[in-house]
Formats: C-alpha cells, structure tokens, sequence
C-alpha cells in the first residue's frame, strides 16, 4: 500500500493499522528471525537437557518404573525440551534491522511527499546480484 502512486486518507489510516496490528503480533514470527548462531546455541541447549533427560530416565529404570509413568515422564520431558529451544530462539532474536525501522516512517513519508516510490528494493537487490554471484 505504501508504494500506490496515490494515498488517500482511508489508505494512510489502513497502513497505520496493519503496521500496528503487525507490531503486535510479530512475536510470532521470532523463532524464525533467530541468527545461526543462536540456533546453534538453542540446539546445543537442546542437546544438553536431552543428555540431562536420559540420564534422569536411565538413573529410575532400576526402580522398575511402569510404562505408562515412563511415558508420561519421557512427553513431559519432550514439552520442556520443546518449550526451551522456543524460549531460546524467541528471547534471542529480534526485529532490529534497518527495512524494519524504515516502515515506521512511511505513514509520515506519505504525509510530506506523496508516494514512495524511492522506497523500492528491487532497484538495490539488482545491485547486489553481481556481489551475491561472486559469494
């Protein structure tokens, strides 16, 4: 929307509330921003709590557990597991990066100077596809 070459009130209003519905729910989409290293870091945490896990599961097979205890210890395990590599990935990433923060001045753009047609990125990704070729 940002990028029609007329705005009229209605539109300005619409990109005022999609950017405000997207800052409150973008949390969603955290887990999926995370930088490799710290994938590598949830994934070692995992790795480690599982070592933890088996350890804690071997250390009561002389006790003679039932199956079905057995069971619901090795979900409740798992759900922990699970909840520590979201919480890792989530905590860790962020949105603070430069086309992020270029949108929250759009609306203001919009307001001043009309269309935004200076904001395209298909002009700077084409610029970069010879550096992209050669890495």
């Amino acid at each position: 929307m940002a990028q029609y070459r007329v705005h009229t009130h209605g539109i300005i209003e619409s990109i005022k509330d999609y950017l405000q519905d997207f800052h409150a729910y973008k949390d969603v989409f955290l887990r999926f921003r995370a930088s490799k290293a710290v994938k590598a870091a949830a994934k070692e945490a995992s790795r480690d709590l599982r070592e933890e896990h088996s350890q804690l599961l071997t250390s009561d097979k002389p006790q003679g557990k039932i199956s079905s205890k057995r069971r619901k210890l090795t979900q409740e395990l798992r759900l922990e597991t699970e909840e520590l590599v979201h919480n890792f990935l989530t905590t860790r990433a962020n949105y603070n990066f430069s086309k992020m923060h270029l949108i929250s001045h759009f609306i203001d753009q919009i307001s001043k100077y009309g269309s935004l047609p200076q904001y395209a990125t298909k002009i700077y990704e084409a610029s970069h596809k010879p550096f992209k070729d050669v890495y």
